[in-house]
């Protein structure tokens, strides 16, 4: 039993656990102010004046989902019978929490697209010195551009909020070669064996070849031991989340560009909009992002431009044409592969901008 309490501990990744059991001790915090002796399993009755504290401390109805949500997690987890969270009291309670209390909206995020990505990195090298995130402007530009080449997430590439957690990708895990490198993920979220992955990043020649940037700043690191991490502070500390997203923001207020739309995710997004401006299938762009399920669909974004557009072709006698849409100069979806990926993507810096997107 230990050995298979052990295996249903590690079947989720550590911040998705840490994040439900999170939600879950505001369940407990409650029960234990309210000297409520059986936490679990949870109780109908405790459940549902658990949810009305919160309502009545004008808690929004999205912490009061993560938190049901955090209970049920953590019964699964353990094994324990979560009856208490399946009653039809509960659902209706719910319905009002939402209604009476909703959840207050996001910004939703942009995705910065090659050529956003691209102003970002003018922007740094025109400065040649501070990035706004004490990283050298090396290797700011090349945390960008290979996270846009790899559609990698926040976490793939650097390290937790405080520096030292995470687990950021180090020197020893890349390979250089002639036209290409590879870049070893000993985890991340799909891959829930945690088997590692292998994530082939092709030359392109451009300015934003990130094959060149990642060797420059390589290169310059100050720790060059196999063990140091591959995106380093000055002191050879690993980039931290943190430092990522002051980064992102500094470069969008030096090119006037929305800051408030802007976070580290939108590397990922904009990759995957720009892929499908191009006529990748949505087949290789799951691919691409390594998504195990649908969920990639809602990052390829498009402007209310883009759908007059559309709409103004669905009418008109002749379609708009594909370069319009991407810059793919002639090259059809057919003959694009994940080797010149990141040449096709360096074409955008020659044909029409995406920044409208």
């Amino acid at each position: 039993m230990a050995t298979a309490a052990s295996l249903i501990a590690h079947s989720l990744a550590p911040a998705t656990t840490a994040g439900y059991f999170a939600s879950f001790e505001l369940y407990r915090s409650f029960c234990r102010d309210n000297q409520v002796r059986d936490v679990l399993p949870p109780v109908e009755s405790v459940v549902l004046a658990f949810v009305s504290s919160l309502f009545l401390k004008q808690t929004s109805a999205g912490v009061a989902m993560r938190a049901l949500t955090g209970i049920r997690s953590v019964c699964r987890l353990l094994g324990t019978p979560c009856d208490g969270l399946r009653s039809s009291q509960l659902d209706y309670l719910m319905r009002s929490y939402k209604r009476l209390l909703p959840s207050t909206k996001r910004i939703p995020r942009e995705p910065a697209t090659y050529d956003i990505v691209r102003r970002w990195c003018d922007f740094l090298a025109s400065l040649r010195s501070t990035t706004g995130s004490e990283l050298p402007w090396r290797v700011a530009r090349a945390l960008l551009v290979v996270m846009f080449h790899a559609f990698l997430r926040a976490g793939e590439a650097t390290a937790g909020s405080d520096g030292a957690s995470g687990s950021p990708p180090l020197r020893s895990h890349v390979s250089f070669f002639s036209d290409h490198f590879v870049l070893y993920l000993p985890e991340s979220k799909t891959d829930i064996f945690r088997a590692g992955i292998h994530i082939r990043v092709a030359a392109n020649g451009s300015s934003l070849c990130p094959l060149a940037l990642l060797r420059a700043a390589v290169d310059s690191a100050p720790d060059k031991r196999p063990s140091a991490p591959l995106f380093q502070n000055p002191d050879g500390s690993a980039c931290s989340y943190a430092q990522l997203s002051s980064l992102v923001t500094y470069a969008c207020l030096g090119c006037s560009i929305d800051a408030s739309r802007y976070k580290p995710h939108s590397l990922r997004i904009g990759a995957a909009t720009t892929a499908a401006l191009l006529g990748f299938p949505e087949s290789v762009i799951k691919v691409l992002g390594r998504w195990s399920s649908a969920c990639y669909q809602i990052y390829t974004r498009m402007t209310p431009a883009r759908f007059a557009k559309v709409s103004a072709a669905f009418a008109s006698s002749s379609s708009v044409s594909l370069e319009e849409y991407g810059g793919m100069r002639g090259t059809s979806p057919a003959s694009i592969d994940f080797d010149n990926l990141a040449v096709v993507f360096g074409s955008c810096a020659r044909g029409p901008a995406l920044a409208d997107l």
